[in-house]
């Protein structure tokens, strides 16, 4: 009846992990693979025939991850779980694939620890994305300080234009209303319409300078509520 119970729980274990897109492996104390579920099979490349009794760490550990591997499998043995490790496993043909694993001690009735169950997805898609949209915040961070300096700039010259501009127009506007006051019985009235003409365009100049002041003396908050 024992052994009943057992097989009927293990039956339902496996159609469950069997059924479920994530990967679910099992590593008996030694570290040897006791259940491939579909899903490894489908990431890894490796069938559950192939892995069966079989040292995960021979086939699908990068080297480079070994001592991470090592330090999982202790931290197990502690009966302690591993919770969202972003981590790289690769394939069979070895590929490096991006993983959030965890991990978590496998008891029997009594309490010991007898495997270890490892639950698993593929982020490496997600991952590439991540570094995709902090690569481009970066280059919008970059180009937001090239224009600001740009920006400063132009402010700087646009204040200097102006005030090269200003003292001469105003002196300008002056001189053509001193000949129009000195000299209007001389001049004939298209000579006078023209002398005022100028003055109109003369004014019309020192407005638009002191506006482009103005403008460039507005805050980026300004702009916004503008």
């Amino acid at each position: 009846n024992d052994l009943e119970a057992i097989n009927k729980t293990f039956a339902l274990f496996k159609c469950i992990t069997d059924s479920c897109y994530d990967v679910v492996t099992c590593l008996d104390l030694s570290g040897k693979v006791i259940y491939w579920n579909p899903a490894a099979e489908k990431l890894y490349k490796f069938t559950a025939a192939e892995v069966i009794g079989r040292p995960v760490k021979h086939f699908i550990i990068p080297e480079n991850k070994m001592d991470e591997y090592k330090e999982l499998g202790i931290v197990s043995a502690k009966g302690e779980s591993i919770v969202n490790r972003v981590t790289q496993r690769t394939d069979r043909d070895g590929q490096l694939i991006d993983i959030l694993l965890n991990v978590f001690p496998v008891r029997d009735e009594q309490g010991r620890i007898t495997a270890t169950c490892g639950i698993s997805k593929d982020i490496t898609e997600q991952l590439k994305y991540i570094s995709s949209i902090r690569s481009l915040n970066e280059e919008l961070t970059k180009k937001n300080h090239q224009l600001h300096s740009v920006n400063a700039e132009l402010k700087a010259f646009t204040e200097l234009s102006v005030l090269n501009y200003s003292e001469p127009l105003r002196n300008l506007y002056l001189h053509l209303e001193q000949i129009v006051n000195d000299s209007a019985a001389n001049l004939s009235s298209s000579g006078r319409a023209n002398l005022r003409r100028s003055q109109s365009a003369v004014q019309k100049m020192k407005l638009l300078t002191e506006d482009i002041v103005g403008f460039t003396s507005l805050g980026e908050s300004d702009l916004c509520k503008t």
